[in-house]
């Protein structure tokens, strides 16, 4: 079976009564041999396993379940709705439209508007690097006089874009596209790589400060089911979470790592830890800026223990 859309696949587990429950990358179902609910099936390859190696060990071709099955393929042939799941799905970005006025900092025409961006972020202590990646805008709005342009690319394309008021006593922070919801992306998206580790902020300029992991930015306080999916798409070995210095950081710092535990496919091995910023600090930014030092040591590093439902200090080991 070469593809099988997700709506399609999704109607073939309901019909064939395996009550499928969307966890993102693969649904959970009840497995079609032992009847436990501890059975899983990717979306890519459709293979039913079943998490009871032990007491079942049962995997299956989900091709197997259609051939043996008249009724379920006489359904599948009537499908033609969309399956909207768990998910928030997203939207078509193809035609986002950078703001009007925007230049970026790898253009070679430079100016006082360039000079006065690129302090600010040298202000930040934002790796040139970074940089060359970012952009500015003049008068985006008539509540911003100029702002830094962030952009958001999957597979290469822009998705989505945030313009941070450099002005810092205008109570007019961001601009955000109005066609898509902050929600449905995730910064450095593209830079995730297979079985290495993620770093997830609250904020962008946080995101941007780490220099020896990739960072990622939530752009609130809350981790989004869509974005504690695609956390997860290209397999990391560990995930840092980092949360803010405030109420909100703390008081969500549980809920969001329980997100990213219900949403982890059960075959990865990722652990989840947590690195708290200084006390005297209220993010990640700021302390890089104070201190002058931009990476995170794993050794420094807690992990969170579901089971115990509780943080432990992990043995400390090299990266």
């Amino acid at each position: 079976m070469k593809s099988l859309p997700e709506n399609i696949l999704y109607s073939v587990l309901e019909n064939a009564d395996l009550y499928p429950e969307d966890k993102g990358l693969y649904f959970k179902i009840k497995c079609p041999s032992c009847g436990h609910k501890e059975a899983f099936i990717y979306k890519n390859n459709f293979i039913i396993s079943c998490s009871r190696k032990n007491k079942c060990g049962f995997s299956g071709s989900i091709e197997d379940l259609i051939n043996n099955d008249p009724e379920i393929r006489k359904k599948i042939a009537k499908t033609k709705t969309i399956f909207l799941d768990k998910k928030e799905k997203i939207k078509e970005t193809s035609k986002l439209i950078i703001p009007n006025n925007t230049r970026f900092f790898s253009e070679e025409s430079k100016g006082f508007i360039y000079n006065q961006a690129l302090s600010y972020l040298q202000k930040r202590k934002i790796h040139k690097n970074v940089i060359n990646e970012l952009g500015y805008v003049c008068n985006p709005n008539k509540n911003i006089k100029l702002g830094i342009f962030i952009p958001f690319f999957e597979d290469k394309k822009l998705v989505y874009y945030v313009i941070r008021n450099i002005n810092k006593k205008s109570k007019f922070r961001f601009i955000n596209p109005k066609e898509v919801k902050s929600s449905e992306f995730l910064f450095n998206y593209d830079k995730f790589l297979e079985n290495e580790t993620i770093c997830i902020f609250e904020g962008l300029f946080d995101a941007m400060s780490i220099e020896n992991f990739v960072g990622t930015a939530m752009l609130t306080s809350s981790l989004s089911k869509p974005q504690a999916s695609k956390i997860f798409d290209k397999s990391p070995k560990r995930i840092i979470y980092i949360p803010d210095n405030d109420l909100a950081g703390v008081t969500s710092l549980e809920r969001n790592i329980n997100l990213l535990n219900y949403y982890k496919p059960p075959s990865l091995k990722t652990d989840i830890y947590i690195w708290r910023v200084p006390k005297e600090y209220k993010d990640f930014n700021e302390y890089c800026i104070k201190e002058n030092y931009h990476e995170i040591n794993i050794i420094d590093c807690k992990i969170f223990n579901k089971r115990k439902k509780n943080i432990i200090m992990k043995r400390k080991s090299p990266l």
